[in-house]
Formats: C-alpha cells, structure tokens, sequence
C-alpha cells in the first residue's frame, strides 16, 4: 500500500512565523507492517492549486481523501483520480521538470541589497520561480545542510560546508575590502593607517577586520554589538570613524538613511577573499547540477553578477564595492 501526506509549508521567517503557500508532499510504502520513506518530493518547491489532502490508496479502485482546512470527508473515488495527485509529484525530480528554486535572504530585498538581484537573476535563467524565504545567515546554513532550501550566495569555502554544499566555481567575489566610515567630506582625515592612532573607530564587537588593526592595541576603539550604533555615534560627534567591511558599511548607511552623511576615507585594507555561489547537495537541484553550474558559471565568467551588482549601487547613487 502506498501513502501520500500533502500538507502546507509556510514561509520561515526569522521569527520563526510562517506563511501559507508551498506545497509539502511524501509517499511512503507500508510493506510487512512497517513504513519506508520511498520520496520526498520536489512538492514543497511548488506550487499547488489543487486542495491540500491526505490520500491513501487502499487498492486499486479507491483513494481516502482528507480535506486539510475544511471538514473531514472520505470518498471512494476511481483510481485516475489518484493519478492526477500522485504522478505529478512523482516526476516532478525524476523528470527534472522544476518550476521554482528556494533560496533564503536576511530581510526585505531592500536589507538584503544584491543578493536578492543576484538570486532573481539567476532564476530567471534557469525560467523557474524563485521563491525566496527570510532567516539568519546561520540558520540559512542549516537549511542547506537540511536540503530545505535549494542555493544560496555569499558563501566562504570551508571544509565544514564543503561536507553539506557544492561550491560553484569560479568565486563571484575575490576581494573583501576593510574601510572607515567618516563624516561627509572628512575622507582626507584618513590617508594612511597611522593616522588611525589620533582617532577613535567605532567596531562591532566580535568582528573582525584585518590582523593589524585588531591586534593593534594603541588605536582607541569603541565596540558595539551593533552597527548601526557606531554611525549614530558618528554623527553625534561622539567617534571619528566606523570600520566596516566596505559592502556591509554602504548597505547599512543606506538602510539607515544617511549615505548622503557619511563617506569613505581614503585609507583602506585590501585583501583577497573568494566568495561563491552554493547549491545544498540534500537538494533535488543537484540532480540538474551540470545545467545549473554551467549557467552560473557563464553569468559569472561573463561579468554579469558582476554587473549586477554594481548596477544595484549605482541606481541608488551609492560607491560600488571593491569585487
């Protein structure tokens, strides 16, 4: 005997809420008494315009149907019926015909900045429908390692992750640059490292910047746990300047509303960092991985993500990060 589960799956938040709107599907076998997991299907990647229920088939000539969100109801329904819902999920991975790809962003596409370009960008490629859920950048991690999402970008390697996520190459990214935040046409008050010593920078407790800096104990620093802490005490006058990682700064200026207070002094740290593209090997994306690398790789060689990426910044009026 066969039997299908179908039921909804919200959209995670970070508040761990959720959304009503992807479709959750498996079959299991019932063999001598015990129950096997025979699929997990591609149904929480899809859409579903069909009622949400639980069937069984029983036998060759009836379905027990359950409705989800209304009464309960058992019919006995002819076997083509049962086709209908069962076989589409069924092909859905084994015909490798996909309609959406999942992938997992901080916020709004406004917090998130070109990430969430990128990701449309590359869905619209592949002619699928991204659907894209909202978590914390660890907890986006465990949904790779689970399978629950499909791909994500802004990864480093590591052989930790290397064990859950196949990493795209070439990296997109191969320059993360250190830079200091100071208020609107005081750039010139930074112009080389030793001028740091005369200041006092605002950091994010925690971070980590570049090996002088934060091992350099006679610069005067004012950590906080947050970011956005440093740039109001920046603009009160209480700290010189605010390091961030270049992107991470611009993004969250904008965020905030003050790009047009603040800007980057001449002084910075340059260092070689490659960021790639992932996809989760517990997802069904990998058994389409040569299409999916193939094309993300081009886009990448191409300059497109590049292109992208400043072109995001630019529409803004913002200073394109170093890539």
């Amino acid at each position: 005997m066969l039997i299908g589960i179908f039921y909804w799956e919200g959209q995670r938040t970070a508040q761990n809420d959720r959304k009503p709107g992807l479709l959750m599907a498996k079959i299991f076998a019932f063999t001598d008494g015990k129950i096997a997991d025979i699929r997990e299907t591609q149904g929480k990647n899809r859409e579903c315009s069909r009622p949400v229920c639980l069937f069984s088939i029983m036998n060759i000539q009836t379905l027990c149907i359950s409705m989800a969100y209304g009464k309960m109801k058992i019919s006995a329904i002819n076997i083509c019926l049962c086709i209908c819902f069962l076989v589409p999920v069924l092909s859905s991975s084994s015909a490798g015909a996909r309609e959406v790809i999942v992938s997992s962003v901080t916020g709004s596409a406004e917090e998130e900045g070109p990430n969430s370009d990128v990701l449309h960008a590359i869905a619209d490629r592949l002619k699928v429908r991204l659907v894209l859920l909202q978590a914390p950048f660890k907890r986006r991690l465990v949904m790779m390692e689970e399978g629950e999402i499909d791909f994500m970008v802004g990864l480093l390697k590591s052989p930790e992750r290397e064990g859950y996520i196949h990493f795209v190459e070439p990296a997109y990214k191969n320059r993360s640059d250190a830079v200091f935040f100071v208020p609107k046409n005081r750039a010139d008050r930074i112009t080389r490292y030793e001028d740091l010593y005369d200041l006092t920078i605002g950091t994010t407790i925690g971070a980590r910047y570049f090996p002088r800096f934060d091992a350099d104990e006679k610069i005067r620093k004012d950590p906080l746990p947050r970011g956005e802490l440093n740039l109001k005490k920046l603009l009160l006058g209480r700290i010189d300047a605010v390091i961030f990682p270049e992107g991470a700064g611009i993004d969250l200026g904008y965020k905030l509303g003050i790009s047009g207070r603040i800007e980057i002094a001449h002084f910075r740290f340059s260092r070689r960092k490659d960021v790639h593209i992932g996809i989760s090997k517990n997802s069904t994306l990998c058994k389409e991985l040569p299409q999916f690398e193939g094309l993300v790789r081009q886009m990448i060689v191409s300059g497109e993500i590049r292109q992208i990426y400043a072109a995001y910044y630019r529409l803004r009026g913002l200073p394109v990060p170093a890539m």
